[in-house]
């Protein structure tokens, strides 16, 4: 039984806890959560099949990967490039068996996205070990050689000294005929011509001495850059604005370039052919992209076919001997490659001055056609953001280039005989591309997540320029940078459902006796203050 003292404390003690509970304010937003900090989705994509690879190259390519432990993705498109840009516009494809005015070259353009302190640059540099060497027998073989013309230069000075003293000889006497004849024996003395230094790899270069390079190396470069940020910026500066241009022409490794300047005098490749390689940081791609995806567009990032964004693996610690026997078959194929007479293989000349082309064989023609068939309609039927589908469409000249590099390697590495392009090479092909179209859409994404589109939305919902309950043709209707078709909209509002920023409600009802409206989706009152 309780005392009056106790019975006194306990309904005090009651009321204090009523007193709490009516001084604590309810919660304006009951069964809403707190909203998250917006990130950028990353689409999924395919683990790297390691039977996409030629097999003479897997050896290299596993080794690289385990000791480096980073995904094989990366060493995959470095060889790929490194491959393409060995045979750079020696030869091409013609993709119709008709039509002689569609040609491809196998000059390709590969980046990886990878976060900073990844490993990404060590990965890169394993993989063009083997160019590397060639690069530096190259530089010997130039050392050696101009070795050689120096003394003959040398020589041809001693010889023309000699003349010249018989001239005056001659002169003072009056001979005509030796004088004459001594003429002659002058204006035959030719001046060996100065070798000219062979070169695979460049890295940082104003593009006046790229394209005296290139008139060095008709055949094309390839161009690495451990950052490709720094390459892409540098085009942004005052006085450069003529390198992007160069650039843009050097993809396509068939274009004539000139460029005359005042004071640098005249500049001109009759066939532009650069392939470029490098790595970049996804935050540094999205700011590149964002200008892409809102108006800055002119066709410089879908240059990058090559395009790959794996997910990282788990680090490993290995040491172990590098396979030096994978690396020689590496450097062999390069090697050949980079000696092969296209015509002798199965190639056509049409002209004098024509670049050797190939023709898929039968079968494969039909494969590509097939395959090109259904990838433009599936472009004109998408409502994907017009950047991607533009990156998309250049596979059009991946496709066909892809196949010819595969059977090339395969050719002169002796595993399948010359003549037109195979279908294995063309099914391969095929295959690439459904590998890169999923790691372009992952960076697309991406890019308008962080730049456009998701953050774009958010930035709106929170000025309150869109009501508490709204629909995707609301926001649609406004037009706002980044946010223009309907893809992009779908996108950032999945991605701010995701970030608990809005929610799907039921659909709005019709106006009148029209139908009934689409989903609409309420905004989290979280997001505005005081509520927390």
């Amino acid at each position: 039984m309780l005392t009056f003292s106790s019975a006194e404390s306990y309904q005090a003690e009651i009321l204090a806890d009523a007193a709490r509970l009516a001084a604590a304010p309810a919660d304006p937003a009951p069964g809403w959560p707190k909203p998250a900090a917006l990130k950028p989705r990353l689409l999924p994509v395919p683990l790297f099949d390691m039977a996409l690879f030629p097999s003479t190259l897997r050896a290299s390519l596993l080794d690289v990967s385990r000791r480096m432990s980073c995904p094989p993705d990366w060493p995959a498109v470095s060889l790929l490039v490194t491959l393409g840009s060995l045979i750079g516009n020696r030869c091409g494809i013609r993709p119709k068996q008709m039509d002689t005015s569609w040609l491809e070259v196998p000059n390709l353009w590969g980046a990886i996205v990878a976060e900073p302190s990844s490993l990404k640059t060590p990965a890169l540099n394993a993989a063009l070990l083997p160019l590397q060497r060639l690069e530096d027998a190259a530089r010997r073989e130039f050392d050696q050689s101009n070795r050689l013309h120096e003394a003959a230069a040398e020589v041809l000075k001693a010889r023309k000294e000699a003349i010249k003293k018989k001239l005056a000889k001659a002169a003072d006497k009056g001979d005509e005929p030796e004088l004459q004849r001594l003429q002659i024996e002058l204006a035959e003395l030719e001046a060996v011509a100065a070798p000219k230094a062979r070169r695979y790899i460049v890295n940082d270069t104003t593009v006046e001495k790229l394209i005296e390079l290139q008139n060095q190396n008709p055949h094309g470069l390839l161009m690495f850059r451990d950052e490709l940020t720094g390459l892409l910026m540098s085009w942004e500066k005052h006085g450069r604005e003529g390198d992007r241009q160069f650039f843009l022409e050097a993809w396509t490794g068939t274009s004539e370039y000139r460029s005359d300047r005042i004071g640098r005098g005249s500049l001109y490749v009759p066939r532009c052919c650069l392939a470029v390689l490098g790595g970049i940081q996804p935050d540094r791609l999205a700011q590149y992209l964002h200008q892409t995806l809102n108006g800055g567009n002119d066709g410089m990032t879908q240059r990058f076919s090559l395009l790959a964004w794996p997910d990282p693996v788990r680090y490993n610690y290995v040491d172990e001997v590098p396979d030096l026997s994978g690396q020689l078959d590496v450097v062999e194929l390069l090697r050949r490659l980079d000696q092969f007479d296209p015509v002798q293989l199965g190639a056509t000349l049409l002209s004098e001055n024509a670049i050797p082309s190939f023709q898929f064989s039968a079968t494969a023609q039909e494969v590509f056609v097939s395959w090109l068939i259904a990838w433009q309609r599936d472009l004109e039927d998408t409502d994907e953001a017009p950047a991607l589908v533009q990156h998309l469409a250049k596979y059009r000249k991946l496709y066909p280039a892809l196949a010819l590099l595969f059977h090339l390697i395969q050719v002169v590495g002796g595993q399948a005989a010359s003549g037109p392009v195979s279908s294995e090479a063309a099914k391969l092909a095929g295959q690439w591309c459904t590998y890169f179209a999923a790691h372009a859409q992952r960076v697309y994404t991406y890019g308008a997540g962080v730049g456009g589109g998701v953050a774009t939305l958010g930035e709106r919902i929170k000025e309150k320029q869109l009501p508490d309950c709204f629909t995707l043709r609301d926001v649609q209707r406004k037009n706002w940078q980044g946010l223009s078709n309907y893809s992009s909209v779908r996108d950032a509002l999945e991605g701010l459902v995701e970030a608990d920023w809005i929610r799907e409600a039921a659909p709005m009802p019709a106006a009148g006796t029209g139908r009934p409206r689409s989903a609409a989706f309420e905004v989290n009152p979280r997001l505005f203050p005081p509520i927390v």
